[in-house]
């Protein structure tokens, strides 16, 4: 069972305490590695987590999110990017209705869209994964120093509160 969280689609083990489960999946949607899974509910509370992800692997996902699925050829990546960048920009909080502000695939639909050449589609892709890893991998350096530096303020402030060390007179 797949879940869209904060623009990622996830495992979810259904074996856990945690979460609440269907009596039934009957009404689930099937994936595929490509789909792009949009979330279109509540679009009024929750304004800063991602409504979009695209699949990585088969699975099942909720009725609940749109699922979209190629009919022709083109790069689901690309238009993965697309949407979040829509996402990103609130677009979606400006359509949908009802009282929980809900967002139908009919509503959706009626979304302009960029359709570039799929080789320009190609490209902007790679280019933008080639990227986002290059930023994923600096934030991910960057963690590692804010972890090392938390561990030795603890140590640093232990060794002084405990009279490991003494305080150096100026």
């Amino acid at each position: 069972m797949l879940s869209l969280s904060y623009g990622n689609i996830i495992r979810k083990n259904i074996n856990s305490n945690g979460g609440l489960l269907p009596e039934s999946f009957n009404t689930y949607n099937i994936i595929e590695a490509g789909d792009i899974i949009i979330r279109p509910t509540d679009l009024q509370n929750d304004k800063r987590s991602l409504r979009t992800g695209l699949a990585k692997e088969h699975g099942i996902i909720t009725s609940a999110y749109i699922a979209l699925k190629a009919i022709k050829p083109l790069n689901t990546a690309y238009y993965h990017y697309l949407l979040h960048a829509f996402d990103v920009m609130k677009v979606f909080y400006n359509m949908g209705n009802g009282v929980r502000q809900g967002l139908n695939f009919s509503e959706f639909s009626r979304l302009m869209v960029f359709e570039p050449s799929l080789d320009e589609q190609d490209a902007i892709a790679e280019y933008l994964d080639s990227r986002c890893q290059e930023i994923d991998s600096a934030i991910q350096d960057k963690k590692a120093q804010l972890d090392t530096l938390a561990e030795y303020k603890k140590s640093l402030i232990y060794e002084y509160v405990t009279g490991k060390k003494e305080v150096p007179v100026l």
